[in-house]
Formats: structure tokens, C-alpha cells, sequence
């Protein structure tokens, strides 16, 4: 009769089949990563564009004009006394390349704010000002843009650049 060693080691087979269940679980995590991180700038757009309704019918109900400030620098905005910064790898930016405004992009934009002054503002007949704000997700390097065009009636209206063309996420009065 044929004795065999207690050996205390892994078999080939075991082996891979914890590496097959590593790479499994990265996967999984990358997926998810990349999820969570989609809605991140997700929040944020939703955010500014919320702001942007908020303050145009605050004009509309007080009759008088709401200003919103944007900060390229430091990469914030402001209404009244409240600052919302962006995190650090959100910002004010263009991507070379990219052409604009979105409803009909035609060259590449110089500035990545091109409302006057960097300022929106909501006049209380429900007008706001024209332009656009560029805004780059470095980690993603995702650009998205929130665009009021000249109109009778002011759209605002979220973008994201996406395959060379710019898509409309979200449109409202």
C-alpha cells in the first residue's frame, strides 16, 4: 500500500480559483467606483441647475433681479451669502477640442464661463442672461455644460459632451 506526504501547500486548481475570485471582486469595485462616481458629478450638475431654478423664481415672486457669481479661480459659485465650491476635481475648465455653445457648437469656446462678467443674472419678467459654464470632471474627464440661450422664453438647459456631440441631459424653463 501506497503512503502519501501530508503536504500543507496549495494545489493549482485552489489557486486559481482564488485569483478567479480576486479578479471577480476588483471588477465588481471598479464597476461600482465608477458608479458612484458618475453620480457624484451627477449631484453637483444637479445642484447648480437647481440653484439656477431656484434663483429664477425667487426673481420672479420678490420682482427684483438674482444675481449668481461664478468663480473660476476657486472653482465656486454664489447667490446671496451662500458659496457652493466644487470638489477638487470638479472645476470651470475646457477640454481642448470641444466646441460650443451646445445647442449649436460651432467653435471652440475661448473661456469656460461666457455669461457677462461671470455672472448669471434672473430678471424678475423670467429672463435670465445668456451664456454657458463649461464644467470638466478631471478624474472622468467628462465635460458637462449649463447653457441659457437667447431666447423669449430663457431655457436652462445641462449638457454633457459625450462621442464628439454635445447631449442634452436635462432641459427646463
Amino acid at each position: 500500500m501506497i503512503q502519501f506526504e501530508n503536504n500543507r501547500g496549495f494545489t493549482l486548481i485552489e489557486c486559481i480559483i482564488a485569483c478567479a475570485l480576486i479578479a471577480c471582486i476588483i471588477l465588481l469595485s471598479f464597476s461600482s467606483i465608477r458608479f458612484l462616481r458618475r453620480g457624484f458629478i451627477q449631484n453637483e450638475l444637479q445642484a447648480l441647475h437647481a440653484t439656477c431654478i431656484y434663483l429664477q423664481q425667487k426673481a420672479l415672486a420678490t420682482g427684483r433681479p438674482q444675481k449668481l457669481y461664478c468663480d473660476v479661480q476657486n472653482h465656486a459659485y454664489q447667490y446671496g451669502k451662500t458659496v457652493r465650491k466644487f470638489p477638487s476635481s470638479i472645476c470651470f475648465e475646457l477640454v481642448s477640442g470641444v466646441q460650443g455653445p451646445p445647442s449649436k457648437p460651432l467653435t471652440e469656446p475661448v473661456q469656460p464661463i461666457t455669461f457677462p462678467s461671470n455672472t448669471i443674472t434672473f430678471h424678475p419678467d423670467g429672463i435670465l442672461s445668456s451664456g454657458t459654464l463649461y464644467i470638466h470632471d478631471r478624474i472622468t474627464n467628462r465635460m458637462f455644460a449649463l447653457s441659457i440661450s437667447v431666447a423669449q422664453v430663457s431655457l436652462i438647459r445641462l449638457y454633457e459632451y459625450h462621442d464628439t456631440k454635445w447631449q442634452l441631459i436635462r432641459g427646463t424653463f
